[in-house]
């Protein structure tokens, strides 16, 4: 997408993470509706990987226009470890891992945390739902604002850890549900502008930046949950949710840095 949509990548990529999601809700639907009608799990995954064969045969298939030689993608370790000395690629990665921290664990404990802290086990499982619906909406309207990466970003970032530290300390579950609505929407597209961004960090490397910011989702992903189910057994899930709060104001805090790295930069330009 950003090799041959340098301009509309994020755009483009926000449209098909709509896509995807809107395919999963409704191919959950239908597995819970014929399910029954299949005898056992193994012809149900045969059909599934039957099905997954015919988007990958029209994209192999398909003919993409020439894209701009100069966008080639990094070879070896040593594109990894030049790629690593530029501040801006660095502030990008770890701003990438903090915020997936934050925005990958909402979903795996959004049940037990109603469930837990206000015995509202239903409206958790409403939530579970909701926030897969909220994501749809959300990547729909931030995804397609023509504005900057870095900037979405920042304020994208800040805003959902703000709604995430309110629902984390509501008394009740009523109000909690209310504002985890709003962090599903703000977060929702983040991981797919943290794509675009890292990509326009070095144009001629688009293939490397996209492994590194998938290797900084992995990480964030997985440290997070770790830390979050470390604090869930120290203190309680509330706990856990303003672990993740913070780890999305870190991420929001490194763009700034990186909003002032790019003043600079212009300035010496000057």
């Amino acid at each position: 997408m950003v090799d041959v949509f340098p301009e509309k990548a994020p755009r483009y990529i926000a449209l098909t993470s709509v896509t995807a999601s809107s395919f999963n809700m409704i191919t959950s639907a239908l597995a819970s509706l014929l399910g029954p009608a299949f005898p056992d799990w193994r012809t149900t995954f045969a059909l599934t990987g039957f099905i997954i064969l015919i988007p990958l045969v029209f994209t192999c298939l398909s003919k993409i226009e020439k894209a701009d030689q100069s966008l080639k993608a990094a070879q070896g370790f040593k594109g990894v470890f030049d790629a690593l000395k530029k501040p801006n690629v660095i502030i990008v990665f770890f701003a990438t891992g903090f915020a997936s921290a934050m925005t990958m664990n909402y979903g795996s404990y959004v049940n037990s945390f109603f469930t837990e802290i206000f015995g509202a086990e239903k409206l958790g499982s409403s939530m579970v739902f909701v926030h897969s619906l909220c994501s749809v909406i959300g990547t729909s309207i931030f995804g397609m604002l023509k504005i900057s990466e870095e900037v979405k970003i920042k304020y994208l970032a800040f805003a959902s850890a703000f709604f995430l530290i309110l629902e984390s300390l509501m008394p009740s579950a009523v109000l909690a549900f209310i504002f985890g609505l709003f962090f599903s929407v703000l977060q929702a597209t983040i991981f797919t502008l943290f794509t675009a961004l890292m990509a326009k960090q070095d144009l001629e490397n688009t293939g490397l930046m996209t492994s590194l910011v998938l290797i900084a989702h992995g990480a964030g992903s997985s440290l997070g949950a770790v830390a979050a189910g470390f604090m869930a057994d120290m203190a309680n899930l509330r706990g856990s949710y303003l672990l993740l709060s913070v780890c999305g104001l870190i991420s929001g805090a490194l763009l700034i840095l990186l909003h002032i790295l790019y003043k600079k930069r212009k300035t010496r330009s000057l």
